[in-house]
Formats: C-alpha cells, sequence, structure tokens
C-alpha cells in the first residue's frame, strides 16, 4: 500500500517535514530509495543501500553509523553506494566499514 501524502515547499513547516524525514533515514525508519525496503530498528549489516556523508566532510558511512547521526541535515549528502562515494572522492569511515 502505497501512503504518500502530496507535499510542496508552500506547505506549512515544510523544513520540519524535510528534517524529520532525513532523520528517520539515518535512523533506518524509512527507505533511503524506493528499492529498499524499509526496515526498524536499524541494521548494520544490510543497510550497503543506504550511504551518507557530509558536504563538510570526505568520509562516507552508513546510514545506521553513530556518526552518521552526527551530520547536519542541510550538509548531508546520499550516494548510491560505496562506489559512487568512492567516485566522488570520500573514503570510508572506519566505524561501519572496518578493514
Amino acid at each position: 500500500m502505497d501512503e504518500r501524502i502530496p507535499v510542496s515547499p508552500s506547505t506549512p513547516r515544510f523544513g520540519c517535514l524535510v528534517v524529520l524525514v532525513l532523520f528517520a533515514a539515518l535512523a533506518g525508519l524509512v527507505a533511503c530509495s524506493p528499492d529498499a525496503p524499509s526496515r526498524s530498528p536499524p541494521v548494520a549489516a544490510s543497510d550497503d543501500h543506504c550511504v551518507v556523508g557530509s558536504s563538510k566532510g570526505k568520509t562516507y558511512h552508513r546510514s545506521s553509523c553513530e556518526w552518521a547521526r552526527k551530520v547536519s541535515p542541510r550538509n548531508l549528502v546520499r550516494f548510491a553506494g560505496e562506489e559512487e562515494a568512492a567516485k566522488k572522492g570520500y573514503g570510508p569511515c572506519r566505524t561501519c566499514f572496518p578493514k
């Protein structure tokens, strides 16, 4: 069942809604892409489809990583995967992508 609610930038409190959705995505409570299954609670081993980084840094994280949750929503950068992040010059987080 698809329960999408029409929202536009002119909707009251649009900014609050965007921030809420971003934090929910980082917490793993909603899917980051239409193809990704949503899950609750976050599962670090299966969230490879959700790679994020900060426009202020050059490290990418899994969405469930404690460091990803500290990225400001206005600086949040999403990637399709590790390959895309690496192509854009980002390196893996040592916490959520240990060697």
